[in-house]
């Protein structure tokens, strides 16, 4: 967060504090805060503006962590700028829970369907806990809290993820805190987990933690022990975390006096520094160095990368001589605002000193980590990185540390736009360069750049000189790839097919679809494209959004929905759900995910049946077929979960699924007019049913006012049930009390269902237009009927058939299908609908409503919503067959494999094709200020100026984002010595320094990028003999031989008239005052060095 770390000097010293202090979720607005619907255009410009209003850092302010892939869509349906133009519906609810840790994902979801809101509010802090390993800009967007809160108001969703801004040694927002193990010196085994912000002080973590572990504050010191050894005493309680360099994921030790008071003793001081051989729990024999130099590296955890780039920059020779001489504290500046006080240049400093002059084989660079990890969180964990990025931050910052300007002017880049006077413009260039920047580094590594851009439609050329401090060179490779994607039509008795669709490596999502399109005969707009994990729609994938985020592991479904210009239909997530056995007292089963997802496309009209019969459709593929025939012949009642009845032999299961498969027949025409004419013709057919409804229920209303008025003192609610039984009631039952009624109603419907009750106030529920709120709770909660008397029973039976009742219209009532009837119970009894959110977790939408006991109710589908499907025990026991879950077809195109990219080139062809001419993407256009748009035009570059050190970046990893890393292994061929660069640089030659290298260092990477090994190779200043460097081990190497060219990853030149005029190693220089801003372990380190010499000699 380098562009928000600013630096305040007006704003007060905050004192640390630890995570229960993070700001409540109860500042977050509730959703439909927004009073009036706005336009995509209105809400563009007003997030503009607050952006705009709230863009700088300010110390006690909250931001918002929001899920990345929600705010691009957003920014999409906004049209929020040029990357942002591809038309888009409107996003739904936000959703941040990916962003939480796995485990309070589940802890949320099970919580959710608690009924307890307590339990939720205890909890609520531990939701708000991000998974570990995410990145800004790559897995969520901080949005200012004004921002935050008209975006929650607009759409509503969640959670609401409020992170503070707090004050280090610059400004930041505190989005993970650091994770420690404490352990204390009686109990080592059982580390106690605690989370602190590296801000918080010393004293205050001591002081809660001593409360928390039932510790007295004054018997208690505490030690960093990392690697669970005494590395160093922390005395200062005022001194932050961040300064004491405790790191995330470390052990913190709080050591206990002994029984008679006394402290325990002390580590010695040779194991106590970080350049001692038992630092992390190696033995105690220490051996000298072979050579000033051939010091091997402690790996503090997956710190291989940084292990090998470190022995690169500790062999070149001209930054080491410049900290070995100590002239770079001549240029130390500590109030540069894009520095690090002076702190990264003060650990590298240490760390050369030990490595050159100390007298230990292995050193621990433990102090320069912590430094690195306080500026730059993605280096501050353990977890594997890149050496070249490490290289490259370690580079700028010791630029800025030791930058010789000490206040930067403001200069504008130029820009040419002939190529008449290039040598003069390329000087004019550097200078404005060097205006801003002269230090050590840019002396050393900084070349320049010609950059040449011309626009195809008017032709303009701009030309600029563009300063380098790495060389990055492309390697040859194929520009397609191959995905592999499932693809599921709208035709449900289609099975899935798998597809390899040959796209562009650095395409679009809409390049994928498009590609697909051609290959099924489906147009681009109708596909949905999701990354399916657990169970669940894991990421949607918006059309502008690049390739590079699909990996070869992810699986990729795309589902065919109803064109976006069909307004009545909405897009509905189904997720399927199992009953699983629990744990939990007083609760026996809680819904676990399962299954394939799918997304059909359905009308807004559609009632609870039509949406159980689509889900049905589109899961019976996974059940038995034997047995599914069977389960549908079957006679279900009303809200059993099972059927142990016989099956009706009269019965045929394909009628009663072609009375409700006729709209979907396979063999009809799927063009676009088609498919609108049978969408109209089933909304009619829907209409029309509705119609029908309700004039039966006119006319039983008129029965029930003639029941009413044939039996005084009684009440009777009549209410249409669909063709079920009510609760309580059954078709078989004997009960006498009944007997009479039961015979009595079903003389004019069987649909009725009767309720007796001596309230006279009850009215008829059939009545939905006029009814008030206490008819309202009785529909939703049926009052237990009374008994009655046989006598009274057979009076009112003979009540009834005498009563007068009113002529029956005209035209007959609509047939009842008996088949399709059945088969609705049958779906009944193996389905539950319920509304959930992403996650499959259940939630309760106010756009939504899924009621089972009225099936013909609108079920008020939201576009985008989540169904879940829950099968009941039964059903899921006696249908559902797992294995038919990978039953895709597969598609030829799966069978084709790409031409493979050369395996075997030369470091000169890579820097041809680096200078060669390329026309930009989609992604990356350039902005002609004649044209006034973003054009796709040609750039190309050319070597200019190069620097006496030159760093060579082979571009391995072949991706954009995190999520594409795609190594390449390709063989490089590459000289020792005598490389030639002289044609290949378009600026005059200097011959008294002329382009012309020998190789001095590598770092090389072995494996995958999840799993890889980085090592070095690296010629001693001083012998200018080759070693390998692996982690802590150090040996003798021939670089002809040793070197992997498949593995070599950057390569470092030195020019040759600048080695040839190396100085020997210069004399260590007298000693300098500490600086005041130093930390407490820096001094120990350097003093405890001291002792060491001092013993050596």
């Amino acid at each position: 967060h380098k562009s928000r770390m600013l630096k305040d000097d007006e704003a007060t010293e905050d004192t640390g504090e630890a995570v229960e202090d993070t700001p409540d979720t109860t500042r977050a607005p509730r959703a439909g805060a927004a009073a009036a619907e706005t336009t995509a255009e209105e809400e563009r410009e007003r997030v503009k503006a607050l952006m705009r209003e709230h863009c700088t850092l300010k110390q006690g302010d909250v931001w918002y962590i929001t899920d990345i892939a929600w705010f691009k869509r957003w920014k999409q349906y906004v049209k929020y700028d040029y990357l942002y133009m591809v038309t888009a519906s409107k996003p739904g609810p936000i959703d941040n829970s990916m962003l939480l840790e796995q485990q309070q994902q589940q802890q949320q979801q099970q919580q959710q369907q608690q009924e307890e809101a307590g339990a939720k509010e205890q909890k609520e802090e531990e939701e708000q806990t991000v998974r570990k390993g995410l990145g800004e800009d790559y897995d969520f967007v901080l949005l200012p809290e004004a921002v935050w809160t008209v975006l929650h108001g607009w759409y509503g969703g969640g959670p609401a993820i409020p992170r503070p801004v707090k004050r280090g040694t610059m400004l930041y927002v505190a989005i993970r805190p650091l994770v420690l193990l404490v352990v204390k010196s009686s109990d080592l085994q059982r580390p106690v987990t605690a989370k602190y912000y590296k801000d918080t002080p010393l004293g205050k973590f001591k002081s809660e933690m001593c409360a928390k572990m039932n510790l007295k504050e004054a018997d208690v010191r505490v030690w960093d022990y990392h690697g669970q050894k005494r590395l160093l005493l922390l005395k200062d309680d005022s001194v932050p975390l961040e300064q004491a360099h405790i790191i995330d994921g470390q052990y913190v030790l709080l050591e206990e006096k002994k029984a008679d008071g006394s402290w325990p003793e002390e580590p010695k001081p040779n194991t106590l520094t970080y350049g001692g051989w038992n630092s992390y729990g190696y033995s105690s024999y220490s051996r000298p160095q072979e050579a000033p130099g051939l010091a091997g590296l402690q790996n503090l955890g997956n710190t291989c990368f940084m292990n090998s780039g470190l022995q690169c920059l500790s062999n070149t020779a001209p930054l080491t001589n410049i900290f070995l001489s100590g002239a770079w504290r001549h240029d130390l500046n500590r109030d540069n605002p894009l520095g690090m006080n002076g702190e990264l240049a003060d650990a590298y400093s240490a760390l050369i000193e030990q490595i050159w002059r100390g007298n230990s084989a292995v050193v621990s660079p433990h102090n320069l980590k912590s430094v690195i990890g306080r500026f730059a969180s993605q280096f501050s964990g353990f977890q594997q990185q890149d050496s070249q990025e490490l290289i490259s931050f370690i580079l700028d910052g010791l630029h800025e540390d030791l930058n010789r300007i000490k206040k930067k002017p403001y200069v504008a880049i130029p820009e040419f736009t002939d190529e008449k006077d290039s040598v003069a413009n390329a000087e004019e260039a550097w200078k404005c360069f060097l205006a801003r920047n002269d230090s050590c580094i840019v002396d050393l590594f900084h070349g320049q750049l010609k950059s040449t851009v011309k626009c195809p439609t008017c032709h303009k050329v701009s030309i600029t000189y563009d300063p380098f401090c790495f060389l990055q060179l492309p390697l040859p490779q194929i520009t397609t790839r191959i995905i592999s994607i499932i693809v599921h039509t709208r035709d449900p008795n289609t099975a899935p097919t798998r597809y390899g669709v040959t796209v562009p490596v650095e395409g679009t999502v809409l390049d994928l679809k498009t590609a697909l399109s051609r290959m099924c005969g489906v147009s681009a707009g109708s596909f949905e494209l999701f990354d399916v994990f657990g169970y669940r729609m894991f990421k949607q994938f918006a059309d502008n959004e690049g390739l590079d985020t699909i990996t070869e592991r992810d699986i990729i479904r795309a589902y065919e929905v109803a064109p976006p210009d069909h307004k009545d239909m909405v897009r509905v997530t189904i997720l399927q759900h199992k009953k699983q056995e629990s744990n939990w007292s007083g609760k026996r089963w809680y819904a676990s995910l399962f299954g394939v997802p799918h997304v059909v496309s359905v009308p807004r009209t559609c009632t609870y049946d039509d949406m159980l019969h689509t889900c049905f459709l589109e899961l019976r593929r996974y059940c038995d077929q034997t047995a599914l025939d069977q389960w549908l012949s079957a006679d279900h009642g009303e809200d059993e979960e099972s059927s142990n009845s016989e099956p009706e032999q009269s019965y045929s299961p394909s009628t009663g699924l072609s009375s409700f498969s006729t709209t979907r027949d396979t063999d009809r025409c799927e063009c676009a007019t088609c498919i609108r004419r049978r969408e109209t013709a089933e909304a009619e057919l829907r209409h029309q049913k509705r119609r029908e409804h309700e004039a039966r229920k006119e006319r039983r209303a008129a029965t029930a006012a003639a029941v009413a008025a044939a039996v005084p003192g009684s009440a009777i609610e009549l209410r249409d049930v669909g063709g079920y039984c009510p609760e309580g009631v059954s078709d078989t039952s004997s009960d006498s009390d009944f007997g009479a009624w039961r015979n009595c109603m079903r003389k004019y419907s069987s649909c009725l269902s009767v309720y007796a009750d001596k309230d006279e106030e009850m009215t008829s529920s059939d009545d939905s237009s006029e009814t008030t709120e206490a008819t309202t709770a009785a529909e939703e909660e049926p009052l237990p009927a009374e008994p009655v008397t046989e006598a009274a029973g057979a009076v009112a039976a003979d009540a009834l058939v005498e009563a007068p009742l009113p002529e029956p219209e005209p035209e007959p009532e609509p047939a009842v299908n008996p088949a399709q009837t059945k088969l609705m119970r049958a779906l009944h009894a193996m389905f539950t609908l319920t509304q959930v959110d992403q996650l499959g977790t259940r939630v309760a939408r106010p756009d939504v409503s899924l009621d089972r006991h009225h099936g013909d109710s609108l079920a008020h589908l939201a576009d985008g919503c989540v169904v879940g499907v829950l099968w009941s025990t039964a059903a899921y026991t006696k249908l559902y067959s797992a294995a038919t879950e990978g039953d895709v077809r597969r598609d030829p195109s799966c069978d084709i494999k790409l031409a493979e990219a050369e395996q075997d080139v030369s470091l000169e062809s890579c820097i041809d094709l680096f200078t060669a001419e390329e026309r930009l993407a989609a992604g990356n256009a350039w902005y002609c200020n004649v044209c006034k748009s973003h054009q796709l035009a040609s750039k190309k570059f050319d070597l200019w100026r190069m620097p006496p050190v030159l760093v060579v970046h082979l571009k391995r990893f072949n991706y954009k984002s995190r999520y594409f890393r795609d190594r390449l292994d390709t063989a490089v061929r590459f000289p020792v010595k005598g490389l030639d660069l002289t044609t290949k640089v378009g600026s005059p030659v200097d011959p008294t320094h002329p382009p012309l290298y020998d190789l001095y260092a590598v770092s090389n990477h072995f494996g995958s990028m999840a799993g890889g090994h980085y090592t070095a190779h690296a010629m001693n200043k001083d012998t200018h003999q080759w070693y390998g460097f692996d982690d802590s081990s150090c040996s003798h190497a021939n670089p002809d031989l040793d070197i992997s060219p498949t593995a070599a990853y950057m390569l470092l030149y030195i020019r040759q008239d600048v080695l040839n005029a190396l100085p020997a190693t210069p004399p260590a220089p007298a000693p300098a005052p500490a600086p005041a801003e130093s930390s407490s372990s820096s001094s120990s380190s350097s003093s405890s060095s001291e002792e060491e010499e001092e013993e050596d000699e």
